[in-house]
């Protein structure tokens, strides 16, 4: 019985594998093709599925609704114009302008295809800048004219002020998902594209640079802008799996001494010059900067008249000069002061 049963089976899948066995053969080939593509093409069909992209950034700042971090408020909006990084003023949400009158009239010229994050069209109407002393005249829906009271020759720059509509709806490439406030300060916001509804952004504020530190060592941000110092519990940042510390210059902050020239001892020039001298040239956050723009601003320069690189035996040629007439019992102290939280 059991040599008939295995006689059977035998006969039952030599009748399958003849009728069917080519398709069985050539399925499993295409089969085999098809999972080798797949595996060669996954990486770009990940890139291609519908998969969110968040981004959870931590900073150190206060900021309200009316005051946001001007990286965040140029991905929700911009103006009339826009400031190119050299400083030039390059074109917002006017294709074009005029000036005319000795600098007393200004024409802009809006975009067509412009609309706000929630659909609605810009237009001459949707543009609410409020100045004093300034006329506004729409005499079309896509024409707006500014007569000034008298030249000012910064205009183009104000009108780079992002334009917004009800609250924080702006024309930028980013909209507002959610917002979080503790009291009249933004705890959280969370930024979504409008071109692509999986890219979000999402950043919290923390009062304190330690904060921070302690925010990016949970996990609750998975990138910490702004740390001038880039260890915590005396473990650099650098040594964390997968973790990568990008030194940058932040040229949007100046840290500037300002002498008081009414005092006995700096209304003296030599004094404030030997000062200068004695500064050094590099710093362990930052860079020296012997005028008040950015090296990237078509205003930076590096002449010699102005740049003063450091040099003790001059410094002490200034200082002594200056104070030769004095006591030689005499001690002067200078005191540096700055606000609490630098």
């Amino acid at each position: 019985m059991l040599v008939f049963r295995k006689r059977l089976l035998f006969w039952i899948i030599k009748a399958y594998m003849k009728r069917w066995g080519k398709v069985i053969i050539l399925s499993f080939i295409v089969g085999l093709g098809i999972f080798f593509l797949l595996l060669s093409t996954s990486r770009l069909l990940v890139h291609l599925l519908p998969i969110e992209k968040k981004i959870v950034v931590g900073a150190v700042g206060a900021y309200t609704t009316d005051v946001l971090p001007v990286a965040i408020e140029k991905k929700i909006s911009f103006g009339l114009t826009q400031l190119a990084i050299d400083g030039s003023v390059i074109r917002g949400a006017a294709t074009s302008w005029k000036i005319e009158d000795n600098g007393k009239k200004y024409t802009f010229y809006l975009k067509k295809t412009l609309r706000f994050s929630d659909g609605r069209k810009l237009t001459a109407n949707t543009v609410n800048y409020d100045f004093s002393d300034v006329t506004t005249n729409k005499p079309d829906q896509q024409t707006i004219v500014y007569i000034l009271k008298d030249p000012y020759s910064p205009f183009l720059v104000t009108v780079s002020r992002p334009l917004y509509r009800g609250g924080l709806t702006g024309i930028g490439e980013y909209k507002i998902q959610n917002l979080e406030l503790n009291g009249d300060f933004i705890k959280s916001l969370t930024l979504v594209s409008t071109k692509n509804r999986f890219k979000t952004e999402r950043y919290i504020f923390y009062p304190t640079e330690e904060a921070l530190k302690v925010a990016f060592a949970l996990g609750e941000i998975n990138r910490a802008v702004g740390l001038i110092d880039t260890t915590f519990r005396k473990i650099s940042f650098a040594s964390y799996p997968k973790t990568r510390v990008l030194r940058k210059t932040d040229y949007t902050k100046l840290v500037t001494i300002f002498f008081n020239n009414h005092d006995q001892v700096l209304s003296d020039k030599k004094i404030r010059n030997g000062l200068t001298y004695a500064l050094p040239e590099t710093f362990a956050s930052g860079e020296r900067s012997y005028v008040p723009y950015p090296p990237q601003s078509q205003y930076h320069s590096n002449d010699a008249v102005t740049k003063r690189e450091q040099d003790f035996e001059h410094a002490k040629v200034l200082i002594d000069a200056a104070t030769s007439d004095a006591s030689a019992s005499a001690r002067t102290t200078i005191h540096l002061k700055a606000l609490s939280k630098y």
